[in-house]
């Protein structure tokens, strides 16, 4: 059961796509969706780290410290993309779910960034970002030779952008 609803219909997705007769299958609304499946969590090394993937990506400003999913059997997701310099794909896992179910409390009690000690510091700010990400694999990539459309989706990952920020908190011992 989803825990999240958002959905949204890929234009970019064909409303049909050939067949093993020499025919066109239609793709139903739901099959050129993409569908909420999970959220990530970072913390970030300070407030200037941006929600770029280059930033996200890099160990020395961002590191994911948790993952939530939905339970629905999708657990990796590889986006793939055309390498012209190397005349092949390059496949980039987006993300290895445990198929566990979203949750929507987590309790930080490690610093991601400490260094020999993971213990947090009382009054000192932390950062942290949520990036929602949306799943769709209308139908599973097949490899070829040329960076040619062959109707199989090269990314079955979508990052959220419009609900991504920089929240803060600060541990201190209870009064």
């Amino acid at each position: 059961k989803a825990t999240e609803f958002y959905n949204e219909v890929d234009p970019t997705i064909p409303g049909e796509i050939p067949n093993d007769t020499g025919g066109l299958t239609p793709l139903s609304e739901s099959e050129r969706s993409y569908k909420f499946e999970g959220y990530l969590v970072y913390q970030l090394l300070n407030d200037q780290v941006t929600y770029d993937p280059k930033d996200l990506g890099n160990p020395d400003k961002a590191r994911l410290i948790a993952q939530f999913d939905e339970k629905n059997g999708v657990t990796q997701i590889i986006n793939h993309t055309w390498n012209d310099n190397l005349a092949t794909w390059d496949d980039v896992e987006m993300v290895n779910g445990k198929n566990e179910g979203v949750k929507h409390v987590l309790r930080i009690s490690a610093d991601a960034f400490g260094g020999g000690s993971a213990e947090l510091i009382n009054y000192k700010t932390y950062y942290f970002t949520i990036l929602a990400y949306a799943h769709n694999e209308y139908r599973k990539f097949e490899y070829t030779n040329v960076p040619s459309p062959n109707y199989t989706q090269q990314k079955p990952y979508l990052p959220g952008r419009l609900n991504v920020r920089t929240y803060t908190a600060i541990p201190h011992k209870p009064v």
